[in-house]
């Protein structure tokens, strides 16, 4: 019954959310000063990214998300525990489509559907 009261947790927690999430798995950058680390992307959102570092991250540390599918986005971690890290991206959203182009619409992250 706890699984079943997690899972339900985590599926009212999404909802909540401002902008839906799509889980995928690309290769990306962040660029931290004059430093590149690369990491592993787990889901993005017109909002942020999940990302995997090998390297610690200091929360509210401003950083510029790269990937071979968009142009560089600006960003703050929000959190980091165990090598995973949230990415809250300075813009709101609608840049953030403009600037994910066709990967937004191809992973589905529509303005009109924040759910």
């Amino acid at each position: 019954m706890d699984a079943f009261n997690d899972l339900l947790s985590a599926a009212e927690h999404d909802l909540r959310r401002r902008n839906r999430r799509r889980r995928i798995l690309w290769t990306g950058k962040l660029r931290i000063g004059d430093n590149l680390i690369d990491c592993q992307v787990r889901n993005i959102s017109l909002g942020g990214v999940l990302i995997k570092t090998r390297v610690p991250l200091a929360v509210d540390t401003l950083v510029y998300f790269e990937s071979d599918h968009h142009s560089p986005l600006q960003g703050r971690i929000a959190w980091h525990a165990n090598r995973l890290a949230g990415i809250t991206f300075d813009s709101a959203a609608p840049t953030v489509a403009r600037i994910l182009g066709p990967a937004a619409s191809s992973l589905g992250l529509s303005l009109n559907d924040p759910s």
